[in-house]
């Protein structure tokens, strides 16, 4: 489920008619309803920063996504203080200026399209919370499938009572080194017959990269029917000990939102209509309604939550070795073969495979071949650009918050 897909959910179901029978009739799903509606996006927090909104069109399953671009957004305060928002790419708003959310104050985001549509959140509050997330435990372990890995566990308090229901997200950062990566690149110097290579230093950085991943499903949980408000190891994720995401080292960024009532019962029913047997369900799933009004026209429908939360994220760093030391490492993202393809083709002609693989791109060097055979008779050793190039897998700059 993607991050726009996990934010608001429209089902328009035909009723499931179950027939009973000596056999098994074929359920054949009727056609769902589309309607072009205004989705809207947006969490506000005690975390003094640019905040974001971001607003986008429901489309079909074949369609591309649509963005709500030039409008006018603002969120104001019940003191009268107005946070504009610019467009800065398409259906993407961030604050002109950084500011936090504060106690004993209600925000309500306000939306005019550049069709003069105009839509507003209700006034929500900042949850009062002193909750802070206090523990990210990476623990050895075993899934349902008797398969080894880590599962990810998280604890929290809030001394004071207050805080009750939370809702989870997280960032996995997962550095990335190609095992058969070389400094040099192989070019084609002539296309001529017969045709010549060289190689050169490469140009850009292709050993060490960074990859970033954010949670695409909704973790909740409540401590209303505890005696104290603490969550401990509340279960985020299990990660399989051959993921490659463990190879080199991993990162972890959860954030931790206190939410309203409110919130919190929005996000748990979108969560349960977005699970995959709800669509077969005895519970037929129909349009969430969430916070935000269409001041145009009361009875066109909206999907979206503008929530204003409190904010505590914490992040750890683990390497492979530090969970399972002294066993070697998990694998890599592909199984990388080296080949030497042949530079020219026997009895002469236009055509070189190893032309075309620099070329293409399709393949990188690792070095000369020293020994050419008839498994591999071409002048140089080759592999897969992924296993010899990491921005295949990632980006080649550093995260600033990334420690090694």
């Amino acid at each position: 489920m993607t991050t726009s897909s996990r934010k608001q959910i429209y089902f328009l179901l035909v009723p499931l008619v179950l027939l009973i029978s000596n056999c098994v009739e074929e359920f054949v799903p009727e056609t769902l309803i589309f309607e072009d509606i205004l989705v809207v996006e947006s969490t506000i927090t005690n975390v003094y920063k640019f905040h974001e909104v971001k607003l986008s069109r429901t489309f079909e399953f074949d369609s591309v996504q649509k963005f709500e671009q030039n409008a006018n957004v603002s969120i104001v305060d019940n003191l009268g203080e107005v946070m504009n928002f610019q467009e800065l790419e398409p259906g993407h708003y961030v604050s002109t200026a950084a500011f936090r959310a504060e106690p004993n104050k209600t925000y309500q985001l306000l939306i005019t399209t550049q069709n003069n549509l105009r839509y507003a959140s209700k006034a929500e509050p900042l949850p009062d919370s002193a909750s802070e997330l206090t523990d990210i435990k990476l623990s050895k372990t075993t899934n349902n499938q008797k398969e080894e890995g880590v599962e990810i566990s998280i604890s929290s308090v809030d001394p004071s009572g207050g805080s009750k229901y939370y809702r989870f997200e997280y960032e996995e950062t997962y550095k990335i080194v190609p095992p058969l990566w070389s400094p040099n690149d192989a070019i084609v110097i002539s296309v001529s017959n017969p045709a010549t290579v060289g190689t050169i230093p490469k140009t850009q950085e292709e050993r060490v990269c960074y990859n970033t991943v954010p949670s695409n499903a909704i973790f909740q949980t409540e401590t209303n029917n505890l005696t104290a408000d603490r969550i401990t190891e509340f279960p985020l994720k299990f990660i399989l000990k051959k993921d490659p995401v463990f190879r080199e080292r991993y990162s972890i960024l959860v954030k931790q939102y206190v939410q309203s009532f409110e919130a919190y019962s929005y996000y748990k029913t979108l969560s349960e209509l977005s699970s995959s047997e709800s669509l077969f369900s005895e519970n037929q799933p129909g349009f969430l309604n969430g916070n935000i009004n269409s001041l145009s026209d009361p009875s066109e429908k909206v999907l979206g939550y503008f929530e204003v939360a409190s904010l505590s994220s914490q992040r750890v760093f683990a390497s492979f070795d530090d969970l399972y030391p002294g066993e070697g490492r998990a694998l890599y993202f592909e199984t990388c073969e080296i080949v030497a393809p042949l530079l020219n083709l026997p009895g002469g002609g236009s055509f070189s495979p190893l032309v075309d693989a620099i070329r293409s791109n399709t393949l990188k060097f690792i070095d000369v071949n020293l020994e050419p055979d008839d498994k591999r008779p071409g002048p140089y050793l080759m592999t897969q650009r992924g296993c010899g190039d990491c921005t295949v897998y990632g980006s080649n700059v550093k995260p600033d918050f990334w420690i090694d």
